[in-house]
């Protein structure tokens, strides 16, 4: 027996396209399938795991693409994505697609699109999947949402804290005098000084005319003649024009190079910066380095990350890298008497961005001072009534919350906080227009014994208006043993520990080194670390906490 059937319905089972309404005859053994799903309706959106959310990758890292185990427990087929994404976040471009039985894949295991082989550093990238159960004739479900990405400039190699690296400074006699003539500032005032013209050995690469200048405020800048800090710039300054060509070291265009002069424990910054990474406060990434100048060795130090517009897009969305920022020094308090004018003078607040060398986005922030203008008028305009529920609608108050609960804990009076307001940098994000402060200068943290501060005497403004109102006092009270929790379990004393087995050879060997009690001042650092809870919950307790 013949069976006769369409020929449409035979192509289409064959999955081929073009069938026409000719007819062809089977042999009776032949069963022909029947093309309709038997599933009432197509799978949910598949969930997606790795890359997590706002994730940073390196570009060495393989991206992996992980998805979670189908609910159902039947079989089904992925379809994955790979979208790279504009500015604002919108997906401009399919780069990357893969179909895949299994949950966890990576690029290998798909194509790239036409033209493109691989993805570039400083980019985001977005990952979409669905998924199709009960076959090909079954229908897929609905696209998951896309879980973006971004690929960093591979600069995280140079903050590794388990490495130890090295940086060489060859310094003609003239640039070695001017730099050294530009070293101490005249007063505790926001000081620029220009850079100079030298030879900069950095991860095994020589930078010709790299721009070098000596770093600090008036607490820790040192002449040459002793241990002085250092602000690096690789790009080209041979042409002396205010415009270098810009290099960089796996995307580092600066090296900025901390003396520690003033924690002989060399640990304070790098237990302050962890301690906040760990409460989500935005603060540059750090790790250790020996300084060499001119052959010789300089000393043992700190390399930390620069505050730069990188430092935004690796924190935020990529429109909020073209907020402005400015740094406050020396009991800069966010009040109407430290207001600068639109184009300055300066007053205690120094503008960190500049467009004399960069095409101003249109929608980023002007170059003046009008956003902080703008900042502290409004914070001056509140009334107590309304200054809780407004002040989070002008700053990550938050964010802010744990930072002042953490500047408590530490000690850490010469910051954004307390006593000196100092060492900060505030900051406008415009996809959020919230302000967020950035703590820098961590050097007088975890001292015992030295200018005890008061958690319920802070001196910026943003804290004291704070405590006049009820709810907002409560809302620190709930930061302040939530962030002391986070500290207790961050085994601060284990972390000291490790920073002296490490850097002990290096501190010992520092030709620099201004004091011999490197082990000591390690000692009273962990016994300040103990100590805490006992001063912060009698604290809590003797405001009713």
């Amino acid at each position: 027996m013949i069976t006769r059937v369409s020929a449409c319905v035979v192509l289409s089972i064959l999955a081929l396209q073009g069938c026409d309404s000719g007819e062809i005859f089977l042999p009776e053994d032949v069963v022909v399938p029947n093309p309709k799903c038997e599933l009432d309706s197509p799978p949910p959106a598949p969930e997606i795991l790795t890359p997590t959310l706002g994730e940073l990758k390196q570009p060495e890292d393989v991206i992996a693409i992980e998805l979670a185990a189908n609910a159902s427990g039947e079989a089904r087929l992925l379809d994955i994505e790979m979208w790279l994404l504009a500015g604002d976040g919108t997906p401009i471009l399919k780069v990357w697609g893969a179909e895949s039985t299994g949950d966890t894949l990576d690029l290998s295991s798909g194509q790239f699109e036409l033209g493109f082989d691989a993805l570039d550093s400083w980019k985001r990238y977005a990952v979409r999947a669905r998924s199709r159960e009960g076959g090909e004739f079954c229908d897929f479900g609905d696209w998951s949402n896309y879980q973006d990405f971004k690929i960093d400039d591979g600069s995280e190699l140079y903050f590794d804290e388990d490495i130890i690296r090295d940086v060489e400074i060859t310094l003609g006699q003239e640039s070695y005098d001017l730099i050294d003539a530009e070293a101490l500032p005249p007063d505790c005032v926001p000081y620029s000084r220009p850079y100079h013209p030298g030879t900069v050995t950095f991860d095994g690469v020589t930078y010709e005319n790299a721009g070098v200048r000596v770093k600090g405020g008036c607490g820790s800048s040192r002449t040459l003649s002793e241990k002085a800090s250092f602000k690096i710039n690789l790009s080209d300054y041979s042409e002396g024009g205010p415009c270098p060509m810009t290099r960089r070291a796996r995307g580092l265009k600066r090296i900025t190079v901390n003396n520690q002069v003033q924690d002989p424990s060399h640990a304070h910054e790098r237990l302050a910066y962890h301690f906040y990474d760990l409460l989500g406060i935005p603060v540059p990434r750090r790790a250790p380095i020996r300084v060499h100048v001119n052959g010789d060795l300089w000393g043992f130090y700190l390399h930390l990350e620069s505050i730069d517009r990188r430092f935004f897009r690796r924190r935020y969305e990529a429109s909020a890298a073209e907020g402005m920022v400015y740094e406050g020094t020396y009991f800069c308090n966010l009040t109407p008497d430290n207001k600068p004018a639109l184009m300055g003078p300066e007053t205690c607040f120094s503008q960190k961005f500049s467009d004399t060398c960069s095409t101003p986005d249109p929608n980023g922030d002007p170059f003046d001072y009008s956003p902080l203008r703008t900042f502290i008028d409004r914070i001056d305009s509140l009334t107590d009534q309304e200054y809780y529920t407004e002040i989070q609608k002008i700053v990550d108050f938050p964010t802010f919350l744990r930072q002042w609960s953490a500047d408590a804990i530490m000690n850490h009076w010469d910051g954004a906080v307390f006593d000196i307001l100092n060492n900060y940098r505030v900051y406008h994000n415009p996809f959020t227009d919230k302000w967020v402060i950035i703590p820098t200068g961590m050097d007088q943290s975890f001292n015992l014994n030295q200018r005890t501060v008061d958690p319920w005497q802070p001196g910026t403004v943003i804290a004291t208006r704070c405590l006049r109102i009820q709810e907002c006092e409560d809302a620190f009270a709930v930061a302040l043993r939530e962030t002391l929790n986070i500290f207790e379990n961050a085994d601060m004393v284990a972390r000291t520990n490790a920073i002296r087995t490490q850097i002990t050879a290096d501190v010992l060997a520092d030709p620099r080194q201004s004091s011999n009690n490197f082990e000591s001042r390690i000692d009273r650092t962990i016994t300040f670390i103990e100590g805490r809870r006992v001063f912060i919950e009698n604290a809590l307790s003797a405001h009713g906490y």
